[in-house]
């Protein structure tokens, strides 16, 4: 491996780390020819939402039912599709979805009193609004469906699918102006507006029109920087490695407090895999641990480091026993030295200057 290679460190412990775990960090990433870099801060860009937008919309729906009065199909359909087109360039307004809902109920409107008329149409566009927002009694001059057929039959409920819908630790999901949490969801047939939101702003919105085929979504999958602290926000600490899903960092180490004091247990990841978390101390321990039991513990990390570990992080850890038995060499050299510009670290999962 390249000697003084770079790579960013996430800290999973709550708290900070002691003066001893520092020292453990300090020394394994000078064992190992690293230098620790913290990862950046690269908050994710907000949406600006702009009120004119829903104002012009409300124009625009305004227009279409004076339209439809005039029973002026075009200027209808001109009205409406100017109205929907506002909206799908702006999915990150609150009332999206509603606004939505009632340019598909114009739609069915218009296709019930205004020739040339189709009444699977008007069903359709209805449909679709109740999708968006659940549904609301007709108004003056609007009807929900067309009659049913004289024979009875047995309604069947609207069609559904599902939308899985990957979360991210810090943000918060809003499916057509509901507060919704990440995983598969299921929702009615149609048009849908997916907003995620970070401390209350929308960093990221979109449009998705669901078929009887299950969707799947990435949020915020192409707006976030390798390496910073969004790119590393769920990352967690899984048994005996790490979970890492949508990571984009090429090159980064995990690390969490130990079995003892003073030691820490560290993995090495590329993008979203990582190997086995390896303890690591920075001198032997005081409390009747001896030497061949670090011995033993190194080379149970050697065989666990050899399955799965990326390859830029291949190191031998039967060599650091070595150096820990000799010891006066190991001193001499300035190993068990904290580095000059110590890395900074804040409690709850990423590494942070003061």
């Amino acid at each position: 491996m390249t000697a003084d290679a770079t790579a960013t460190l996430v800290w999973l412990a709550p708290a900070q780390p002691t003066r001893e775990e520092r020292d453990a960090l300090a020394t394994w990433a000078s064992a190992h020819g690293i230098r620790f870099a913290e990862p950046s801060d690269d908050a994710l860009p907000g949406i600006a939402v702009d009120p004119q937008i829903a104002a012009s919309v409300e124009d625009q729906l305004e227009r279409a039912r004076a339209a439809m009065a005039a029973a002026d199909g075009s200027e209808v359909d001109a009205a409406l599709s100017s109205a929907e087109s506002l909206l799908r360039a702006h999915a990150e307004l609150p009332e999206a979805a509603w606004l939505m809902a009632e340019v598909e109920r114009g739609r069915s409107a218009r296709w019930r009193r205004v020739p040339p008329m189709d009444l699977e149409a008007a069903d359709r566009a209805w449909a679709r609004a109740e999708a968006l927002d659940g549904g609301r009694v007709a108004g003056l001059g609007e009807r929900s469906a067309s009659p049913p057929p004289s024979s009875p039959r047995p309604s069947s409920p609207p069609p559904t699918s599902d939308l899985v819908i990957e979360g991210r630790t810090g943000t918060s999901l809003w499916v057509d102006g509901e507060s919704a949490l990440p995983g598969t969801i299921r929702l009615r047939e149609g048009p849908h507006a997916i907003v995620v939101t970070q401390n209350g702003a929308p960093v990221w919105a979109t449009w998705v029109d669901l078929t009887a085929a299950t969707s799947r979504i990435r949020p915020l999958a192409r707006r976030v920087a390798p390496c910073s602290r969004p790119d590393l926000l769920q990352v967690a600490p899984a048994g005996e490695t790490i979970v890492a899903h949508g990571v984009r960092c090429g090159r980064w180490v995990a690390a969490e407090r130990g079995s003892v004091a003073g030691a820490v247990r560290l993995s090495t990841c590329d993008h979203d895999q990582c190997g086995l978390l390896v303890e690591w101390r920075s001198r032997l321990a005081t409390n009747g641990a001896s030497l061949a039991a670090d011995q033993g513990q190194s080379q149970r990390a050697v065989e666990g480091s050899r399955r799965g570990w990326p390859s830029w992080a291949t190191w031998t850890l039967v060599a650091a026993g070595v150096a820990v038995a000799a010891g006066a060499i190991v001193l001499a050299s300035g190993v068990w030295r904290s580095a000059p510009s110590e890395t900074r670290f804040v409690g709850g999962g990423l590494v942070n200057g003061p």
